[in-house]
């Protein structure tokens, strides 16, 4: 039997991203999921989130957890699949580059 070897290049590029958001999601699990559960509690409180005023209450309650990761996770806290809607852009990031504004859809 011959197994065929994933070959990056022959996904879409929303097959590639999701691809790496669930080995990210399997590597990163506990902090993912804390992640989410700020970045709800945000959303519900504010009506939208960021990634980072999620990023700022993560540091804030789990420093050691977030101490040297990359902060690239946060793709995986904000997938549309789990009831995030984009709704704009705010300049947030770093050197205030636009970072997306999300909200939860059945809100």
């Amino acid at each position: 039997m011959r197994v065929r070897q994933l070959n990056l290049f022959e996904q879409t590029q929303d097959e590639a991203r999701d691809a790496a958001l669930n080995l990210l999601e399997d590597k990163r699990a506990e902090l993912i999921a804390c992640a989410m559960q700020i970045a709800q509690e945000i959303a519900q409180q504010l009506g939208t989130v960021t990634s980072p005023a999620v990023l700022v209450r993560l540091q804030a309650e789990c420093p050691e957890a977030v101490a040297g990761v990359d902060r690239r996770f946060m793709g995986a806290v904000f997938r549309r699949s789990r009831g995030w809607t984009r709704v704009g852009w705010a300049a947030q990031g770093s050197h205030s580059r636009p970072v997306s504004v999300w909200k939860l859809t059945d809100e």
